[in-house]
């Protein structure tokens, strides 16, 4: 880290300690720091002579003006990323303000109400974007706060009765608040009914995202409404004070029914799935005893986590479940986090009650106590506090995601809870069916292809293994491993691979091996880089668990912008879950995997936002896994295009 960079850090670092703090003013003051910290960057990087920010010149008067006030340090800001960085905003510049008039008003106007984690989550990692984008260095992995230094990791801050108050903001910034939300949820909307990823991070204004989605009868109403709330954003955004506040209370007001609109809004088939897992738990509320609400299956690539968060938005209305506490867990940290992101940005007004649980301790307290919340957790966690079970609540409602534990014990610790699974890898099984319940609702990859939510899959297998019997239908699983630890096999295998990809992929288009093993990862890692040394960490990398977990967010974010350089990532099978990169192309197979793993490889290429087909090479017997999973329903015709195989031997 550059010397005149170490005092927007240090004011990260004291927002840091005071979230430690947890108190009320701990929590007041690291809202004020981490805005602190964000005003201090732009100022230090603006008052830097050239040399030191890489000979990037500016006009000495428009210097002057950027330095002027908050609000033209943000000009300044949005400038550098869109037009010197080409990058597109990861925050745009209405959240930046609507922080920093909400640090405003808890301060200057002593409302003495505390922001709760959702706020400080906020602002936090705007602050560390904002840093990391002007002086090119991650403040995170040097924050030496372990409890808060992971970007995974949302704030853990404990509720108290100050931190559920209503804050008095001014009409100002409840407007914002109200305006961003919906933009957010306008953006998503329009990226699930096109398939899209949701990780892009770049967003249309409001009235353009409105304009793409389809099917409102009163679309020209809302329109002209929005287009009205932008241009007012806008004055707000530059500082302008001169605004009418009856105004902006009228349309804060309307943008109600916007709000209302975007969460009935969700693509056919998934409005269908979430009104069936309604059905179905309003049909076992009432029921004594353990109750299974069943099963959800959507192929992945279509966006179960939104059909999960329309159901929990909308099951609090069944009476019989008594408002119940909701535990939404998952396998995966990082899958968790993902779903507590889109939460915080899709759910309104039930952001109030909730929760990101990292702490054991907490989620006991929560469980034991008479608190409504949705709660985010591992189910490990959840394990973990089994030592205290059973808990005898019954207004509990357990919502599995992606779970692929079905031994039961989920249902001993909560003997008189509710519970459904959403899952979009692992296939119904009858042991599933004991803890959960029945199949709900299914929608599989054959009908996400016709319905043109994924994109279609080309099949390709290739042969650089010499001696093998017909390696290509899944024969002689034993031989084929075999023949993959050999050295010569490696050494053949990154050649094939090396020469495949140069002909096929171009642009900003992205590749995946995947395999099980690290051991075989990082030999084929070794041995690519062999043939290519001057792809090393440029344009090929590993996303295992061997490889740190900032390192492989790095990597996948690098993955995910066009721009970069980087195009061929390395992949562990066990990291696939929760992974959404939109531009995957090509699925390199150097192994046996089992159709779970092929279910996740299926997903990356059915993102693919253009429509153009996926493509899975595949050097080991992995056909008839491919061709189960593809001709389940329809065994007539296949994605899988045949006359593309072939084999190659070197």
């Amino acid at each position: 880290m550059k010397p005149w960079a170490e005092g927007s850090f240090e004011l990260l670092r004291h927002a840091e300690e005071h979230v430690r703090g947890g108190s009320d003013f701990d929590r007041r003051m690291a809202l004020i720091s981490f805005d602190n910290s964000i005003e201090v960057a732009i100022f230090t990087y603006l008052s830097l002579n050239p040399i030191q920010r890489d000979n990037t010149q500016f006009p000495k008067e428009q210097v002057a003006k950027w330095l002027t006030n908050f609000h033209s340090k943000l000009e300044f800001l949005e400038f550098f990323v869109t037009v010197k960085l080409v990058r597109p905003m990861e925050f745009q510049r209405d959240e930046i303000v609507f922080y920093h008039n909400l640090r405003n008003e808890i301060y200057h106007q002593g409302t003495g109400v505390t922001p709760d984690a959702r706020y400080l989550n906020g602002i936090r990692t705007i602050a560390l974007w904002v840093f990391k984008t002007l002086f090119g260095f991650d403040p995170e992995p040097h924050l030496a706060i372990s409890e808060v230094a992971s970007n995974t990791k949302p704030i853990e801050v404990d509720s108290t009765d100050s931190s559920n108050q209503n804050l008095d903001l001014s009409d100002q910034t409840k407007f914002l608040e109200s305006f961003i939300s919906i933009r957010h949820d306008l953006n998503m909307l329009m990226r699930m009914m096109r398939g899209e990823s949701s990780s892009d991070t770049t967003e249309l204004p409001a009235s353009e995202a409105w304009k793409n989605i389809s099917g409102s009868a009163e679309e020209g109403a809302y329109n002209d409404l929005l287009e009205r709330a932008e241009t007012l954003r806008t004055k707000i955004v530059e500082g302008d004070s001169d605004t009418d506040e009856s105004a902006v209370r009228e349309l804060s007001q309307r943008l109600v029914e916007v709000s209302d609109l975007i969460n009935s809004e969700l693509r056919p088939f998934q409005r269908d799935i979430v009104e069936k897992a309604l059905e179905a738990t309003a049909r076992i509320a009432a029921d004594s005893g353990p109750r299974r609400v069943g099963i959800v299956w959507q192929t992945p690539g279509t966006g179960i986590t939104g059909s999960l968060i329309s159901y929990v938005t909308r099951v609090t209305a069944i009476t019989a479940l008594d408002n119940p506490l909701i535990i939404v867990a998952s396998n995966v940290n990082s899958l968790i986090d993902q779903t507590y992101s889109r939460f915080v940005r899709s759910a309104g007004s039930l952001t109030a009650d909730l929760e990101r649980v990292t702490d054991s301790d907490r989620l006991l307290r929560l469980i034991n106590s008479t608190e409504k919340k949705i709660i985010l957790t591992t189910f490990q966690r959840v394990l973990r506090i089994g030592g205290q079970a059973p808990f005898e609540r019954r207004d509990i409602l357990f919502v599995g995601h992606d779970l692929y534990d079905t031994s039961g014990r989920i249902n001993r610790t909560f003997p008189n809870a509710a519970f459904i699974l959403f899952t979009n890898t692992f296939l119904p099984t009858n042991e599933m069916g004991s803890t959960y319940g029945e199949l709900i609702a299914r929608y599989d990859f054959r009908q996400a292809v016709d319905d043109q939510v994924s994109s279609p899959i080309h099949y390709e297998h290739r042969r650089v293994a010499q001696g093998l019997h017909d390696d290509s239908s899944g024969g002689d699983t034993a031989e084929f491993f075999t023949v993959v630890a050999r050295l010569d096999y490696i050494h053949d295998l990154a050649a094939d691979l090396v020469e495949h990809f140069e002909s096929h992929l171009t642009g900003g288009e992205r590749a995946v091996i995947l395999t099980r093993r690290i051991d075989l990862a990082n030999a084929l890692f070794a041995a690519v880089l062999r043939r290519k040394p001057q792809w090393a960490e440029d344009v090929i990398g590993p996303l295992t668990v061997a490889v740190e977990p900032s390192q492989r967010q790095s990597f996948v974010s690098r993955l995910i912008d066009r721009q970069d350089k980087f195009k061929i990532a390395l992949i562990s099978s066990g990291l696939l879950s929760g992974l959404d990169i939109r531009n995957v192309r090509i699925v390199y197979v150097v192994e046996t995997l089992s159709s779970n793993v092929l279910l996740k490889a299926f997903g990356l290429l059915g993102r693919n936002s253009d429509g153009k087909p996926g493509l899975i090479v595949d050097y080991g017997p992995n056909l008839h896994a491919v061709q189960s999973l593809l001709y389940e329903e329809n065994t007539e015709s296949s994605d899988v295009d045949n006359t593309k195989s072939g084999s190659s031997s070197n």
